[in-house]
């Protein structure tokens, strides 16, 4: 993630959302459990017949959508006819963005409601919104948490 032209990792970023969520910041948590299951997600990629791997990650969604859900944001499911993955499960992000992801068919969508508000239909653009929540929100403060030496690194991990 680059802030003012210098570079912060994805570690240091979970760690100050986690410290932010520990206090009681709602939105951190949000931002935090949606970074979480974009990290899940990044896993199913790199092992997509890894079925562990995509067990995960629908964990980590539905804990996703039981923040929402806590926090009173907008959040739910669209099936399909898909063979595979034929449910998404679709979340609002602080900004009204949503992101969405492609699960299997499985008990633990049961007390999801279908998702009635507007999507862009992006499946692709997850991790920049959520960067890009995190930065309008916080961009200042985590500006003073990056190191001098983090705008050396040529890949940022974020």
């Amino acid at each position: 993630m680059r802030i003012n032209n210098r570079t912060i990792t994805q570690q240091k970023v979970k760690h100050f959302l986690n410290k932010l969520s520990a206090n009681g910041d709602s939105i951190a948590t949000i931002l935090r459990s949606a970074l979480e299951v974009e990290t899940y997600q990044d896993c199913v990629n790199k092992h997509p017949e890894d079925s562990r791997v995509g067990n995960n990650m629908e964990a980590k969604c539905k804990e996703y959508l039981d923040v929402l859900k806590a926090n009173g944001l907008c959040y739910g499911k669209i099936e399909s006819r898909r063979k595979t993955l034929p449910v998404t499960i679709i979340g609002a992000l602080p900004d009204g963005n949503t992101i969405a992801y492609r699960c299997s068919k499985d008990t633990k969508w049961n007390d999801v409601p279908n998702y009635v508000e507007m999507w862009d239909g992006d499946f692709k653009a997850n991790r920049a919104k959520i960067e890009q929540n995190i930065l309008a929100i916080y961009g200042e403060a985590l500006y003073d948490v990056a190191d001098p030496g983090d705008e050396l690194r040529e890949q940022p991990l974020f």
